[in-house]
């Protein structure tokens, strides 16, 4: 065995699981900045909003922006504008 080298996996799964990673982080930044933005219709729903964003790893973002993101008026690129 070569000093070193690890002979249990490959590099290409370093890479994948850091690139899994830095997406997921990117999501929830994402998520959390349209949280942030978004205006406060309720306060409840806002912290259930929050904890659903937090505690479900990927799940919770992508339910959200899926959700909320689509919103008119939520000031998400690609998100429905109004016309007038």
């Amino acid at each position: 065995m070569i000093d070193g080298a690890d002979s249990v996996l490959p590099a290409g799964y370093d890479l994948l699981w850091g690139a899994g990673a830095l997406a997921s982080l990117a999501l929830l930044v994402t998520a959390l900045v349209v949280w942030w933005r978004a205006p406060a219709s309720v306060a409840m729903a806002q912290l259930l909003w929050f904890a659903v964003i937090l505690c479900i790893p990927v799940l919770g973002p992508l339910i959200y922006l899926a959700r909320e993101g689509a919103r008119p008026g939520s000031g998400v690129p690609g998100a429905a504008r109004r016309r007038g």
